[in-house]
């Protein structure tokens, strides 16, 4: 299912219903007092994993690793894709996954999952939604344009990976943008569909929305977590622990910033951020 990011990003990976953990052994020692988070840092998938875990206020190490050399440490763990939560002896390999296992250690003020059952319902529906016709096109739509920035595009990474691997990737950028042009199918006219669609999931959400503060009941929940996190990248907000410089980015950039920041669904992702993303 698309909740996971790699450079193949093939639909499956992580795969199982959404309601079910991937679980393996884990190949590494366990840290039973600290949970570790693999992940490509600037990805959106990441981010709402790893907003979930700030949320909740569950302590872990985020192990940060530069695109297409994120397989050195999640293929010994069973996974293409990132992110992977490891919890002791346990390998979680899907953000959905992730997500309802760290509501699970949740205090009851933390929650992202309804305990009414129509309710939780309504929030996986949409989580799931957002992550199979809002995610993959917001990644396409916003590589499209940030590949014109060049190397410049790697810069948020530094300091989060290791310093060979930023090497590395920068020296070989034009080779890592072929491979990931391929591996998603980014190209002007792919990236010019997933427009429509990313417009067509805001127009639907602030339809949905008609006032209220959140998606499903009184209450941040998953499925706002989740829309925010993943329309992020587009709307490049202070929030965000991982970001793009908004100067530097190319003029097609910013006007499709401008855009989104100004949708009402846009604003309602920033009034997400601003309210429940201290961590």
């Amino acid at each position: 299912m698309e909740r996971s990011e790699a450079v193949t990003h093939r639909c499956g990976q992580g795969g199982g219903s959404r309601r079910q953990f991937l679980l393996a052994p884990s190949a590494q020692p366990a840290y039973a007092w600290l949970m570790r988070l693999l992940t490509i840092p600037i990805s959106h998938y990441v981010e709402k994993a790893r907003w979930a875990l700030d949320y909740a206020k569950i302590a872990f190490r985020e192990e940060g690793h530069a695109q297409i050399l994120h397989y050195r440490a999640t293929l010994p763990h069973g996974s293409r894709t990132v992110p992977v939560l490891i919890d002791g002896t346990s390998v979680i390999a899907d953000s959905t996954a992730i997500l309802l296992h760290v509501d699970a250690l949740a205090a009851a003020d933390r929650k992202l999952y309804p305990l009414d059952p129509a309710q939780r319902k309504q929030v996986l529906d949409w989580e799931d939604e957002f992550d199979l016709r809002l995610g993959p096109h917001v990644r396409r739509v916003g590589y499209h344009r940030a590949f014109a920035m060049g190397k410049e595009l790697t810069e948020p990474l530094r300091g989060r990976v290791p310093d060979w691997e930023l090497t590395a990737l920068q020296a070989a950028f034009p080779l890592a943008v072929a491979l990931m042009r391929k591996g998603m199918n980014i190209n002007a006219k792919k990236a010019d569909e997933s427009l429509l669609r990313v417009r067509s999931q805001c127009d639907a959400v602030a339809k949905a929305l008609d006032g209220k503060d959140y998606l499903v009941g009184d209450h941040f929940s998953a499925a706002d977590l989740t829309f925010a996190a993943l329309l992020a990248p587009v709307l490049v907000l202070p929030q965000h622990p991982v970001r793009l410089d908004l100067l530097q980015l190319p003029d097609d950039f910013k006007a499709l910033q401008t855009e989104f920041a100004a949708h009402p669904a846009g604003l309602y992702a920033q009034r997400l951020y601003a309210r429940h993303r201290q961590g």
